[in-house]
């Protein structure tokens, strides 16, 4: 059974992978930039809370549509003390990307904003009581997500997801 952080700091890992996943980038072409994203995606990472690293197993479902320029994700991400269970939606306008984000393992919150520049993403994901930043990057059937919220109880998270893996 999974331990449930409660403290709003340790929330701000979970809208950071959110905004990760929603904002990955695909090759260039004309679609919008989360046209390589739809379908299932899942695989390992590892998250620090409290100072300790822990391994991290991650789900992902994306819904892709507007030509690639809208996303809804459902992710969900678990270690031995800690999981959570993310929701959201993010639009694609001339570069920037905005959106919502839901958790409901800890009855959390938010706002994603930030760039899409040469494959590169540069989000902020934040909620009335932290911010987080991350950046992500999507090669062909494989995502990389970094990110960092330093002073928070969970203060870092690395996820490597591939598409099509269950």
């Amino acid at each position: 059974m999974f331990a449930r952080l409660k403290a709003p700091s340790a929330v701000a890992a979970t809208a950071a992978v959110l905004a990760a996943t929603m904002l990955a980038p695909t090759a260039a072409r004309a679609d919008g930039p989360f046209t390589g994203l739809a379908g299932n995606w899942s695989g390992p990472g590892a998250i620090t809370v409290n100072g300790q690293k822990e391994r991290l197993r991650c789900r992902a479902d994306y819904n892709v549509k507007n030509a690639g320029s809208t996303v809804d994700l459902s992710i969900r991400c678990a270690s031995d003390s800690y999981k959570f269970n993310l929701q959201g939606g993010v639009n694609y306008v001339n570069g920037s990307v905005s959106g919502n984000w839901s958790e409901s393992a800890h009855g959390a919150a938010g706002t994603i904003s930030g760039t899409v520049k040469d494959g590169i993403i540069r989000v902020s994901a934040s909620g009335p009581y932290f911010s987080a930043l991350l950046s992500m990057n999507t090669r062909g059937t494989t995502q990389q997500i970094a990110l960092n919220s330093p002073g928070s109880q969970i203060s870092s998270v690395t996820i490597s997801l591939a598409k099509g893996r269950r």
